[in-house]
């Protein structure tokens, strides 16, 4: 009975405050764990803390980060009180995933009309996107109408989401070039879409002339900033092309943090071998400290273009003695005909059945030659 006794003590001092709820739930989140949310969820009601608003937001985003959206929006419909933040975290969950996107035009339409709360610039941040992925452009227009009744334009983040959009859709040379304008405190991502977008749409000396107008300036470009631009310089007759891309290589390489990351080296390898120079496209592999699996599949490919057989047998090789990095669909689509080429049967044979030993890699081959 003293022992009863003393475990129901020791019992009754276990409790958690709302600050330590919200903090495992946040954990919950970044984890997804959503079992042991719903754990917590169970031991908030029976203590109460539903009263606490704080604590209603972490259990949403602890559903909405975990994509249980049925939960998400079941306890979203018990909320006495509602304000933007409980609503932006409801819409951004459903707008993770592409199945939603109809959801998110509801739930954003419902907290337009519901007078509890107004979207602001998070709202539109996230519904943006979504309309883009859909192809709605007057939903889209309805936002862009709202968001200057709102005074968001000048907004970076919702700046940044309109060029992208309108980029998206094709109105490249006016609209977005217009929002572009707006956006007072332009950041390195309104340069990166107004330049892709100008690039995507065709229209490549207009996205090189920005981007030679932002070196300019204050603002770096960063990794994104370089792959966009090179295919664009890739684009141009064989010497402005190498003219240009040797210029952005010499950039490059004054900056530690560019000429350092990988992304960065793969493009510019991208880069050398559309215009036909394999010798720079293999001096710049075999300088990068580290590689990752595009960087392979970039030059074995490269030798493949350009008729380089056995050396992109060899470098093949090399990729399959490495531990940390395995071939993948890519890398086999691209070998291949090379054993083909060199009629080396034994090497071909070899790499069936490589890939009959990794079905996930003969599943997508298959997908392949569909």
């Amino acid at each position: 009975m003293f022992l009863d006794a003393r475990h129901s003590e020791a019992l009754s001092l276990f409790h958690l405050d709302h600050t330590v709820i919200t903090a495992i739930l946040k954990s919950c989140s970044a984890l997804l764990a959503p079992k042991l949310g719903r754990v917590v969820h169970s031991y908030v009601v029976k203590q109460g803390h539903t009263f606490f608003q704080v604590t209603n937001k972490g259990l949403l985003n602890m559903y909405a980060k975990c994509s249980m959206l049925d939960d998400c929006l079941k306890l979203f419909a018990q909320l006495t009180h509602r304000d933007s933040v409980t609503w932006n975290i409801v819409l951004s969950g459903f707008s993770g995933s592409k199945k939603c996107d109809p959801d998110v035009m509801r739930i954003f339409k419902m907290m337009h009309t519901s007078g509890e709360a107004m979207p602001n610039s998070i709202s539109v941040v996230t519904v943006i996107p979504v309309f883009t992925r859909l192809g709605y452009l007057n939903a889209g227009l309805c936002v862009h109408t709202y968001v200057i009744k709102s005074g968001f334009e000048q907004d970076t983040l919702v700046g940044n989401a309109l060029v992208s959009m309108y980029a998206k859709c094709g109105l490249v040379s006016r609209e977005a070039y217009a929002v572009f304008d707006d956006i007072v405190h332009k950041d390195v991502v309104s340069w990166n879409a107004m330049i892709a977008g100008l690039a995507e749409n065709g229209l490549v000396e207009d996205a090189f002339l920005l981007f030679s107008s932002m070196l300019k300036g204050p603002m770096q470009p960063n990794y994104a900033t370089i792959a966009n631009i090179l295919p664009v310089c890739a684009s141009f007759d064989k010497s402005v092309a190498y003219h240009c891309g040797r210029q952005i290589h010499s950039y490059v390489q004054q900056w530690s943090e560019l000429s350092a990351d990988i992304s960065v080296c793969n493009a510019l390898i991208s880069f050398y071998l559309k215009i036909g120079l394999m010798r720079e496209a293999k001096a710049l592999f075999w300088t990068m400290d580290s590689r990752d699996l595009v960087t392979w599949n970039t030059l074995v490919a490269g030798y493949t273009s350009n008729g380089e057989w056995l050396k992109a047998l060899h470098l093949f090789g090399n990729l399959l003695s490495l531990e940390t990095l395995l071939p993948d669909p890519v890398t086999m689509v691209s070998i291949l005909p090379v054993c083909a080429q060199l009629k080396n049967m034994q090497v071909g044979k070899q790499i069936h059945a490589y890939i009959f030993r990794c079905p996930f890699l003969f599943y997508v081959l298959l997908l392949e030659m569909l």
